[in-house]
């Protein structure tokens, strides 16, 4: 067959932008292989064709997705053709930050195209066309299309986590599975091996201490079956801070002199803040305080149980310990805010007439899940900041970073600079909840959503005209 991709007429390309492979600027990038497989198991790369390429991680999704932004001078929609049955195979990895060469870890995946959207001509050309195609994990072919019917009794909901994703999806992949508390029984009846998963993270509680906060997401090297609590002990992989790049600094007395490409690449480009406080939002999604009223349908009777988010505090993980709020908050303390009614089984293994009628009947500890999970989850979406950084296939979704979140009220001399240096309550560490690869004609960046569920230190008030005098 005619490797119809070398008649394509020349066309701006993606190309790598360190041929020597040394790395020059932020953004830099080093693609080894863009292959579209066709139906037939024909590979025909397209690294050279006018291209961007976008690659999703979310701590909220069970798998990794993302589109192809395509420039198409050689028309493989009719020729391969593009029918939905094709995978993407991708290789790249970006210079090393220290010294010639390009670093030992590569972004290196192979996905599914499931979906073209905006097919058009590209203006007046005809002979050229634009189109999306749209990719997702393997895996997730085989969950939709896969349905379990199958009864697990007597393990803990991690193990039935893992006997499902090895014996229904046999992912290539490993999956990292954090132990959970309890044997439980579940009946899986004709959902999806996903759907069963979402569903065992939403009731498991950690034995390890970290709550009840789990999440199933897939990133580069494996799935994870964690909680938030558990990835917020984690040490920070990377520092990252907001600066001007390529500049030269010019301090008075201080020799004027070049910036280093290491601080360059560490540098957040840009950044937004969707998410910072609202308390009305965490009054609502439990975070401070709840109520659950428990019933138990067999015995006739009722319990209730109390959410308060000051006295469970230093139970759970966070990122530091310092919280967010006073003890003052007129939001804490009502646990009727929000109620929940849900039945329980609460020591129904220790009734002699229950388990004479139901042997190795489990109780389903909701009291123990429930608000603690509503609380963590509410938490986790507190203070949030996007930030476009210089690409690296080293950043995974579920890591921890620093970014020193600037201050705004800046330095006028060298006798008056911030002390500390970057925010003080928003400066620090921060877990990766979200990201994106993203590669464009030249440049080479990631997009990450960072999440902080406290204080970088305790709340402490300083009087804003006093601590401004000096920059009148």
């Amino acid at each position: 067959m005619t490797d119809f991709l070398s008649l394509a007429t020349p066309i701006p390309e993606i190309q790598d932008t360190v041929p020597r492979r040394d790395i020059r600027k932020e953004g830099d990038f080093y693609l080894d292989k863009a292959e579209i497989i066709a139906y037939n198991g024909k590979r025909y790369g397209i690294e050279l064709v006018k291209v961007e390429i976008s690659v999703h991680e979310d701590l909220f999704n069970s798998t990794m997705a993302g589109s192809l932004h395509f420039q198409d001078s050689s028309d493989l929609a009719q020729l391969l053709p593009l029918i939905g049955e094709e995978k993407l195979s991708l290789v790249f990895t970006r210079p090393s930050e220290s010294g010639r060469g390009l670093l030992d870890d590569k972004f290196e995946m192979e996905f599914r195209i499931y979906k073209m959207d905006h097919r058009r001509p590209d203006g007046e050309r005809f002979d050229i066309q634009n189109y999306t195609l749209y990719f997702v994990s393997s895996e997730k072919i085989v969950d939709v299309k896969t349905k379990v019917w199958q009864t697990y009794v007597d393990m803990p909901y991690s193990d039935m986590v893992d006997k499902i994703f090895k014996e229904y999806i046999k992912s290539a992949k490993p999956i990292n599975i954090e132990k959970t508390l309890y044997e439980h029984k579940f009946a899986a009846s004709g959902l999806s091996p996903f759907q069963i998963i979402t569903i065992l993270s939403s009731k498991s509680i950690s034995d390890e201490g970290n709550g009840s906060s789990y999440v199933f997401y897939e990133d580069m090297e494996k799935f994870n079956f964690v909680t938030i609590g558990k990835l917020m002990k984690q040490e920070p992989v990377q520092r990252y801070i907001s600066q001007l790049s390529n500049v030269l600094e010019d301090g008075g007395n201080v020799k004027r002199r070049d910036r280093t490409i290491e601080d360059d690449i560490r540098r957040v480009e840009n950044y937004t803040t969707p998410g910072g406080f609202s308390i009305l939002n965490n009054m609502e999604g439990g975070m401070y305080a709840q109520q659950l009223i428990a019933v138990d349908i067999l015995r006739k009777i009722w319990t209730k149980t109390d959410w308060d988010y000051k006295k469970e505090f230093d139970g759970l993980p966070h990122l530091y310990d310092s919280d967010v709020c006073t003890d003052a908050l007129d939001a804490l303390g009502s646990p009727p805010t929000v109620m929940k009614l849900q039945n329980t089984t609460k020591d129904h293994d220790k009734i002699p007439w229950l388990v004479a009628r139901e042997p190795g009947i489990k109780p389903n500890h909701i009291e123990e899940y429930m608000l603690k999970r509503a609380s963590q989850l509410q938490q986790s979406n507190g203070h949030r900041v996007h930030v476009n950084v210089s690409g690296d296939p080293r950043r995974r979704v579920g890591q921890v970073v620093e970014f020193l979140f600037p201050n705004h009220y800046g330095a006028v001399s060298e006798n008056h600079k911030p002390d500390p240096p970057f925010d003080r309550y928003l400066g620090g560490k921060f877990l990766v909840t979200a990201m994106k690869h993203r590669i464009e004609s030249h440049k080479y960046y990631c997009e990450m959503e960072l999440m902080k569920d406290t204080f970088a230190q305790d709340i402490e008030h300083v009087d804003p005209i006093e601590f401004q005098k000096w920059t009148w």
